[in-house]
């Protein structure tokens, strides 16, 4: 299940996808889920998920030169610590539900935006290219919520 969560995470399938950070996207991927693993496994009482939430940020950030700012890693960390709280006292109900969801490849995600457009409402829609709350570590236009004009070089 912990990979299934992982392969959900739609930032995490971004930055893999698009080869951002030294471009083994996989491999990194596959440490990130032995960290965590590893993670749980050394503190018999638990992990707290503000932790878990800033171990995941980092990581991104190192490894795939991502900055979170859209909540994902701590909305990650709840369920990888909901996962483990329940699977450890014998309940499994939230690991069959999270493996029966589907894993969104990042062309859905970056698709997403078409239904705006296709409702006329063009401001949402520039907004809706920005949804993942991605910030590269490039410089950014930070006037992004305002005047939006697509793809901005300045």
């Amino acid at each position: 299940a912990v990979h299934h969560v992982f392969a959900r995470w739609s930032l995490l399938r971004l930055a893999i996808d698009m080869g951002w950070g030294d471009g083994d996207g996989a491999r990194n991927q596959q440490a990130m889920v032995d960290e965590t693993l590893q993670l749980f496994q050394s503190k018999r009482k638990g992990v707290e998920q503000h932790d878990l939430a800033d171990h995941l940020s980092d990581f991104i950030n190192e490894h795939f030169h991502v900055v979170a700012e859209d909540g994902s890693p701590q909305e990650v960390a709840g369920l990888l610590v909901a996962l483990y709280t329940q699977c450890a006292a014998g309940d499994t109900v939230l690991a069959q539900q999270v493996l029966a969801q589907p894993v969104a490849t990042s062309q859905q995600c970056v698709a997403a935006p078409d239904t705006a457009e296709m409702d006329g409402d063009e401001e949402s829609d520039d907004e809706m290219e920005e949804a993942p709350a991605l910030t590269p570590m490039a410089p950014i236009d930070e006037g992004a919520g305002g005047g939006g004009g697509g793809g901005g070089g300045g």
